[in-house]
């Protein structure tokens, strides 16, 4: 019997979390989902990390404030302004992840056809339908056929707008979700140029970020991509 005590007692304290691992689990509790997916599996790798720099992170009163926070509310208010920044940083990557598949799909046409697709693709997918800001604000996600039942500030995905367009589909490209930003293509073929467009905070002020794409001296297609103005989501 003592000894099953004593084995209760040694799991106990190995089971204790330290204040990094009470740190990690709480701030992952407030994050986004894409952030949690990119995080799985390295939660180890944060932890260490943490730990080596353990003595300078107690000197932030961020995290006693989140260590003494009793609910993801609180931790949010901990955090401030900073995880609203961190927030809007995040929904704003939906722009940069497939303005970057467009350039890759544009790359690998030049490569096989010897120019970018010439035609240009409109301005997809439709918008919110109104709200506080412009572009998908006001909108349900879902789909067009079936949107959201609630707003969520979402364009609906509308995948037939891709594959009936004449750009859009000499470029090969669409997408099949919901969406915070519209996306437009101006073709050519030896410079394209590809916009996102959207109003990720609905403060009523669009933020677009642009993909160029060129032809280098050598013959060889490059992008490079422009984002909005600092704060501007």
């Amino acid at each position: 019997m003592r000894k099953v005590i004593a084995l209760v007692v040694v799991l106990a304290a190995c089971s204790k979390k330290d204040d990094c691992e009470k740190l990690y689990d709480k701030m992952m509790s407030i994050m986004p989902d894409e952030v949690k997916a990119k995080a799985s599996g390295k939660k180890d790798e944060e932890l260490a990390r943490c730990r080596k720099d353990i003595d300078k992170m107690k000197q932030d009163p961020t995290m006693k404030c989140v260590l003494d926070a009793s609910g993801d509310d609180e931790v949010k208010k901990c955090v401030g302004e900073g995880f609203s920044d961190y927030k809007k940083k995040s929904k704003a990557s939906e722009a940069g992840l497939y303005l970057n598949k467009i350039g890759k799909n544009a790359k690998r046409l030049f490569g096989e056809m010897g120019t970018f697709p010439t035609q240009n693709g409109a301005r997809v997918p439709a918008g919110g339908g109104g709200g506080a800001g412009n572009n998908c604000c006001g909108g349900k996600g879902g789909t067009k056929a079936a949107p959201g039942s609630t707003v969520n500030n979402k364009c609906s995905a509308d995948p037939d707008a891709f594959q009936k367009d004449p750009g859009w589909s000499a470029l090969e490209f669409s997408i099949d979700e919901a969406s915070q930003y519209q996306y437009s293509f101006v073709g050519g073929a030896h410079e394209f140029t590809a916009y996102a467009i959207g109003d990720v905070d609905c403060d009523g002020q669009s933020a677009t970020y642009t993909l160029k794409g060129t032809v280098t001296s050598a013959g060889n297609p490059e992008v490079n991509l422009t984002p909005p103005p600092a704060g501007v989501y």
